[in-house]
Parts: C-alpha cells; sequence; structure tokens
C-alpha cells in the first residue's frame, strides 16, 4: 500500500522532471503551490496560501450592480492573473467554458476574454478578471461556480495535468441569418469578397495600429483592407470556430478547414484556416476548389460591405 507522503514525493519529483526539461515553468508551478497543492509547495518552496476572495468589509462602497461576492471574485481573479500573462489566458479560457459551447454565447464576451499583443500584461488582467464578474452578472453562473471552475483548472495546469481549458463539447458556429452581428459579418464579407475576386490566399498580418488584409491574386499579394487592432483577435477566434479550431484565448498555433461555406460556389470548395502560422501573422486562409486568379465573371469586386 502506498503511504501518502510517498504519493507526494512521486508527484513533488515529476514536478521537478517537468522544470527541468522546460515542459513547466516555476511561475506555472508556483500557481499551483498558492493554491494549495502540497506538491508544488514542496518544489517552489513554502508560499503564502493563494488568494482569497477579500473580507466583505475590506471592499468598500458598492459599485453600482456588484454584489460584494462579485466584487470580491472579481479581486481574487485579478490577484491570481498578476502572476502572468500565461495565467491571464488560463483564468479567461476556464471562465468561458461555463458558458454553453456556442459561438453566440461566447461572442458577447470577447472583449474582455481576448487581449492583442499591444494590451500590457496589467490590463490584461484587468480584463480577465472583469470578465469572471461579467459572467456572474449576465446570470452564467454564480460566483462560487467560477471560483471553483478557475481553481480546479489552475491546480490541473499548474501541476501539468492539463495545458488549456475546453469545453465538454465543439464550438458550435451556428447558423448565419439577417440578426448576425457585425463580427460574423466582416468574416463572411471578408470571404465572399475573396472569392469573387478568385484569390487564391488571404493572410491577415498583425501590423503597428492596425491589421492588414493582404489577398494572393495571380500569384502575388495584395492589400485588399485594413481592420482595428482590437477586432482582430475576435475575427480570428471566430474563424478559428468555423473550422472547429479551438476560439479560447491563448491558443496554440493550429490548421483546420471548413467546406462548402462560399454562397455562390461549388460543393468542392473549402477553406484551410491556419492560426499564427508566421510571426506576425495572424491568420491565414486558403481557398480551395475554386476557380483563383480573377474575379468572377459577372460578378462585382468592389470592397465588402
Amino acid at each position: 500500500m502506498t503511504r501518502p507522503d510517498d504519493e507526494l514525493q512521486v508527484e513533488a519529483r515529476r514536478l521537478r522532471e517537468g522544470l527541468a526539461s522546460g515542459r513547466l515553468t516555476r511561475a506555472r508551478v508556483g500557481v499551483a503551490a498558492a493554491l494549495g497543492a502540497p506538491a508544488a509547495r514542496c518544489v517552489v518552496g513554502d508560499v503564502t496560501e493563494g488568494p482569497r476572495p477579500p473580507r466583505a468589509w475590506s471592499l468598500g462602497p458598492l459599485r453600482l450592480g456588484r454584489s460584494r461576492a462579485v466584487r470580491g471574485l472579481e479581486a481574487w481573479a485579478l490577484a491570481l492573473c498578476r502572476a502572468g500573462r500565461d495565467v491571464t489566458e488560463q483564468v479567461a479560457g476556464a471562465a468561458l467554458t461555463l458558458l454553453p459551447p456556442r459561438w453566440s454565447a461566447l461572442e458577447p464576451h470577447l472583449d474582455l476574454a481576448l487581449s492583442d499583443e499591444a494590451t500590457d500584461d496589467e490590463r490584461a488582467a484587468e480584463k480577465a478578471a472583469a470578465l469572471c464578474a461579467d459572467l456572474v452578472l449576465a446570470g452564467h453562473a454564480s460566483a462560487a461556480a467560477v471560483e471553483d471552475r478557475v481553481r480546479e483548472h489552475l491546480l490541473a495546469w499548474g501541476l501539468g495535468r492539463r495545458e488549456r481549458p475546453a469545453w465538454s463539447g465543439a464550438l458550435e458556429p451556428e447558423a448565419e441569418g439577417p440578426g448576425s452581428s457585425p463580427l460574423v459579418r466582416l468574416a463572411r464579407c471578408l470571404l465572399e469578397d475573396a472569392r469573387a475576386r478568385g484569390a487564391a490566399r488571404v493572410v491577415v498580418r498583425r501590423e503597428q495600429g492596425a491589421a492588414r488584409v493582404l489577398f494572393e491574386e495571380g500569384g502575388a499579394l495584395r492589400e485588399r483592407m485594413a481592420i482595428p487592432l482590437r477586432t482582430l483577435p475576435a475575427l480570428v477566434a471566430r474563424l478559428a470556430c468555423l473550422a472547429g479550431l479551438d476560439a479560447l484565448p491563448g491558443a496554440p498555433p493550429q490548421r483546420g478547414a471548413f467546406a462548402g461555406a462560399l454562397p455562390g460556389g461549388s460543393a468542392g470548395e473549402r477553406v484551410v484556416v491556419a492560426t499564427a502560422p508566421a510571426p506576425g501573422v495572424a491568420c491565414e486562409l486558403a481557398l480551395e476548389g475554386h476557380r483563383a486568379g480573377g474575379p468572377d465573371p459577372g460578378r462585382a469586386a468592389g470592397p465588402p460591405g
């Protein structure tokens, strides 16, 4: 029979091996230690117990719409996120998995969940903490449920047992219609415009001040439009969702495809989506199964509207 002390040493040895190989970082294991994991404490030292929701008397006057429980959750999440940008992404992603796995449920919370590279770490931490509160105020979960979900995920992540938060099922892109959001329409217009112009490839580059969308026409890349940087992370998340990829914050480079997505095209058409395929490139789309090289005959080639 294995004694608890033996199990603790085995787990601590595994964590040390992960640190030595570079698979784990000291900051990552430190999060698990701060949340009370004994093996993590053996490895990084005895640390003060992790952030807890502040006592009600320490919160001061309530802001409009914020109960003490919600403000306590927000303060707790902010303290966690200040451990680093990677922790911030894990907190935001874990909180979002309390939502139903549908694009229409995810999109209203993306502004708080996603931060572009220009966002400093403190601002990103504040947004992730506000997201946790937002989910409670929107009625998706209680403050206790959000804390439990974030805590459970961070413990598993800090101990190297899990790399990413995830929904229980695949994220559903859902059918588009007249009431679709501006972001959904932007993704659709981009694809329709690329097909109308006969583009073989679409490259979305992240540059200072804006994101540049380039179409490959006749073997050459030409700039087609610019979009605000603040829109870019959500646009990439939408395209990832269409391709069945991970749309949560901090997703690694991915590649996937979706078929039959271009109106007016043939059933054999598909779009291959690659996220973060190269430095400075946020997303790349390859349009397969249609005639590349020029606009479709009889179809307007003006900018998407």
